[in-house]
This record gives structure tokens, sequence and C-alpha cells, in this order.
């Protein structure tokens, strides 16, 4: 998509206005974004800031739980019981096998 920070007088005739409204109506094929101002910026950066100093950090019991889940063992237990809940649904026994590693 282009990005258009000028508009000719011939594109811009293709704008036109809601007169009820006072809306303007965008062309098709044509979308408005509203550019922030470097106060408004500021503003955005600042709410983020503020959102991150206000999280709790988290406890040693809450890292290890994020550990376990995403560790690749920890995840093929999870879909090996997803799998064996399938399998009971479908009324299909599961047989452990002879010999066991």
């Amino acid at each position: 998509m282009d990005k258009l920070t000028s508009i000719s007088v011939t594109e811009f005739s293709k704008f036109s206005l809601d007169e009820k409204s006072e809306q303007v109506l965008v062309p098709e094929g044509y979308e408005l974004y509203k550019k922030l101002t470097i106060e408004d910026q500021i503003k955005t950066w600042q709410a983020e800031i503020d959102q991150y100093e206000a999280e709790k950090e988290p406890t040693t019991e809450e890292l290890i739980d994020l550990g376990k889940s995403m560790h690749q063992y920890y995840m093929n237990q999870m879909r090996k019981e997803e799998l064996i809940e399938r399998l009971k649904e479908y009324e299909v026994k599961i047989i452990e096998p002879i010999i066991k590693k």
C-alpha cells in the first residue's frame, strides 16, 4: 500500500463531504490514518511505562510453573494426556506396551 504524505488536487477531489454528518467520505481504495503528534506519542509511551511499573514481579513458584509449561517434556506430557482423553471419548482401550523402558 502506498503511503501518501501529500495529496494532489486531482486525488483530493475524489473525497467528498457528507453535509448532514459533516464527515469526510473516503473513496474506495483509500484509508485515512491519524498521525500521532509528538505529544500523543509521549503520552502513549508514558502510559505503557506506567503499565509495566504496575506489574507485579512473578514469584519463584510462578517462574517454575512457566518454565515447566514451556519445556518440551511437559508439553509432550500434556499432548499425551490430550490424546488419551480423545481415545477415551471414542471408547478405545489403551494397551500398555509389554516391554517398558
